[in-house]
């Protein structure tokens, strides 16, 4: 039975953080917008493996495999191991040392995985907390993510006593095709309800190279291709996952957030329960625009002192593409 899985993940977070009134109170909207910010954007693969674990191609192959389909970086999460490549293999692409950690016991007996990008050093994890090795590679300065907690068969109570991981994986392509199981959106909503703020990637988790590879990525916004440039986003927040759809714009103005998108089936703004909001298409062209009145969120913020929303595209073919999180807060005085 091969070796699969293993990554938390909360970062050190920089917001891009707007004001909008909403009657006679104010919230407060935080967003790391990436839309607006400055750079290029950088198409990712953040979770594959190689021979130098269970994976079917060597990392020179692997790389090629995803310069190739028009990646501009990738990086190799070997399990239990720092997997040596170039870092720019090809004048166009680069890679970021990473891992993937399984260790661990959840209340169903199954281990949990982690992975760490921009990782310097194996962490000691035999013995150790979840905790203690999230808290490790984040001193590190990785990138931290909590992978497949569906395939992992996670618990809500098993993922509520890890903190401070970047993200957790909204979706992982290989989960998905191998066995249905790669759709995490239910562990992380139930995270953002619970006041944590993780944020999400999607991932191919590829071993075979076959199905199970060029399904899922994350899109960043970057100044420049760069390790440091990508890895800095990455713990910023400035991107969104997909699985074909694109996200072209999101704009907040006033109590009004916007959105562009590639022909979507749905374009859906999700909140706490039934506060979300959902645009349909009225014909087989899709819509490609879709405006959210957030008064109603930032009211309940206001009441409340927070919420929480994020933006979900289904394409016509029924492919998902994810915005990080808007947290809506109570101003501090």
């Amino acid at each position: 039975m091969r070796l699969r899985r293993a990554v938390l993940c909360t970062a050190a977070m920089t917001f891009v953080a707007l004001t909008a009134a909403c009657g006679a109170k104010d919230s407060q909207v935080i967003f790391a917008d990436p839309w607006s910010a400055p750079g290029h954007w950088y198409r990712g693969q953040l979770h594959l493996h190689t021979t130098k674990s269970d994976g079917r191609l060597a990392p020179e192959a692997a790389l090629k495999y995803y310069h190739d389909r028009g990646y501009s970086f990738v990086s190799v999460t070997d399990h239990g191991t720092i997997t040596q490549v170039p870092e720019r293999p090809f004048p166009d692409f680069i890679t970021l040392p990473g891992l993937e950690l399984n260790f661990g016991r959840s209340e169903h007996a199954r281990d949990f995985h982690l992975n760490g990008i921009g990782v310097k050093a194996l962490p000691a994890h035999e013995g150790r907390t979840v905790q203690q090795v999230i808290d490790e590679l984040r001193a590190q300065g990785a990138f931290v993510m909590l992978n497949h907690p569906y395939w992992s068969s996670l618990t809500f109570t098993d993922v509520a006593g890890l903190h401070n991981y970047h993200a957790l994986e909204v979706q992982n392509w290989g989960s998905e095709i191998e066995a249905g199981v790669g759709y995490g959106m239910a562990w992380w909503d139930d995270g953002l309800l619970r006041g944590e703020r993780i944020r999400a990637v999607a991932t191919d988790d590829s071993h075979n190279y076959i199905s199970d590879a060029n399904g899922a990525w994350v899109v960043v916004k970057a100044l420049e291709l760069s390790p440091s440039a990508i890895l800095e986003a990455l713990k910023e927040g400035r991107y969104y996952s997909s699985e074909g759809p694109d996200i072209k714009h999101a704009a907040i103005t006033g109590s009004t957030l916007t959105v562009t998108c590639s022909p979507a089936r749905r374009i859906v703004l999700r909140e706490r329960g039934g506060f979300g909001q959902v645009h349909a298409a009225e014909n087989k062209r899709g819509l490609t625009k879709a405006s959210f009145d957030l008064s109603g969120e930032m009211k309940r913020a206001a009441d409340s002192g927070w919420g929480v929303a994020r933006i979900e595209i289904i394409a016509l073919d029924g492919t998902h593409a994810w915005s990080n999180p808007l947290w809506f807060e109570r101003p501090v005085p």
